[in-house]
């Protein structure tokens, strides 16, 4: 059964079922929570880059969201991944805002490096950090 719901969501009329509509919206709360993180993210890594490179200018990260993963890309290079799901990475269970240090460019390594949504995330200017 479908109800006709309009939500006014960054100015677009959205038309659906309920549950798309409730999907949609979790959707986008996560997103604004992970548009905080990267900002904060991106804030953090630039006091490091110009205390230590004041010779070149600063390039923040950039994200790539992907069907599984957001990757964030710093210049030419993969600094980590983002959960976007809940479910297992190589038989070890994830959440969604679990940050991944990369195994390669297209898929992350086994074990989270924490979570961006409750604050256990672990990282340096160089990327997620390893496992203690």
């Amino acid at each position: 059964m479908y109800v006709i719901l309009i939500s006014y969501i960054r100015g677009v009329v959205k038309w659906g079922s309920s549950h798309t509509t409730l999907t949609l919206l979790k959707t986008i709360n996560m997103k604004s929570k992970f548009d905080l993180w990267l900002e904060k993210v991106n804030e953090e890594r630039k006091e490091y880059w110009d205390g230590k490179f004041g010779y070149k200018e600063y390039s923040p990260l950039t994200a790539e969201k992907g069907n599984k993963y957001i990757k964030l890309i710093s210049e030419s290079s993969v600094w980590g991944f983002i959960s976007m799901v809940d479910g297992e990475l190589k038989n070890s269970p994830i959440k969604k805002g679990d940050l991944l240090k990369p195994a390669g460019w297209r898929t992350p390594a086994k074990h989270s490096r924490g979570n961006i949504f409750d604050g256990t995330d672990s990282w340096s200017y160089y990327g997620p950090d390893y496992l203690k």
